[in-house]
């Protein structure tokens, strides 16, 4: 003949079902949080190449310094005698981007990005 339960084995027993449920339901939304983030970020090198980029109006990024070194402003940024690698998205709008690649105070490069660890071999 089976025992039968007291109210406090009860007790006890429900309490052990409620946690084992949540801890089960924490688990589970640990798991999907991490199905559904975000892919790590891919770290770049950029190159700047030698010579003007070939096709500038495609081009996403491009390299930019002053011919004189001296400071020069343009569509809202500075450039100066260090290389900038200048993004499209950095710019408000596509007439910037046409401005700087054609100004002849500017001194403009195409740019390769790959991946770091592509860089270190």
């Amino acid at each position: 003949m089976a025992k039968a339960e007291t109210a406090a084995e009860k007790r006890a027993r429900i309490a052990a079902e409620k946690q084992a449920a949540a801890e089960a339901k924490a688990a589970a939304e640990i798991k999907d949080a991490a199905e559904n983030e975000p892919p790590e970020p891919v770290a770049t090198e950029e190159i700047i190449e030698d010579g003007y980029p070939a096709n500038i109006h495609e081009a996403e990024v491009m390299a930019v310094r002053t011919r004189s070194g001296g400071s020069f402003w343009r569509g809202g940024l500075q450039f100066g005698q260090e290389w900038r690698v200048l993004n499209r998205s950095e710019l408000l709008n596509e007439r910037d981007w046409t401005r700087i690649a054609a100004d002849p105070q500017l001194e403009v490069r195409g740019v390769t990005l790959r991946a770091a660890q592509d860089a270190t071999q």
